[in-house]
């Protein structure tokens, strides 16, 4: 349960996550939960990121005319540096982004006291969640562009490793 827990805030492709071992939180229904900016700009970079490459990609750019966080790679190994860079780089802003949701996001409406000061009610693995859907669809986008990216980083690594080396 807890994986389909992190699944639900970091990729967040599915509009509900409903915990399995709490009935009566179902007779309540979902509650929307608002992101944080924190996730917003993690998925933000995700987006521009996987939008670049899927753009260089379908464009045929050379994977060698990339400039890609400010370095510019050549050769073979170039490629494989630079497909690690994207993939690590994507990978971490998912991590960052499950971990601003788990953290900071918040449910509107409701509120609970932390040491006095009334507060928004935190996330929590036993509450049915339910996703804003310009959220879910900024995550679709998200996650395709990502796959995509993938694609063209593995296509062109295998297109550098079919070249003869000179």
């Amino acid at each position: 349960m807890r994986i389909r827990y992190i699944l639900f805030l970091s990729l967040g492709i599915e509009r509900n996550f409903s915990p399995t071992d709490r009935r009566d939180e179902h007779r309540r229904g979902p509650r929307k939960f608002s992101e944080p900016s924190g996730s917003r700009i993690c998925r933000r970079n995700i987006l521009a990121l996987g939008c670049m490459l899927a753009l260089a990609g379908l464009g045929g750019v050379d994977p060698h005319d990339l400039n890609v966080f400010g370095l510019k790679f050549s050769g073979g190994r170039g490629v494989y540096v630079l497909g690690l860079a994207v993939i690590l780089a994507q990978f971490y802003w998912y991590v960052m982004r499950y971990h601003h949701l788990n953290e900071d996001g918040t449910i509107p409406g409701q509120s609970y006291v932390v040491g006095g000061i009334p507060s928004n009610a935190k996330l929590s693995v036993n509450v049915f969640l339910e996703r804003k859907s310009a959220d879910l669809w900024a995550n679709f986008a998200a996650a395709f562009l990502t796959s995509l990216s993938w694609v063209f980083i593995v296509a062109w690594i295998c297109s550098t490793d079919a070249q003869p080396s000179q």
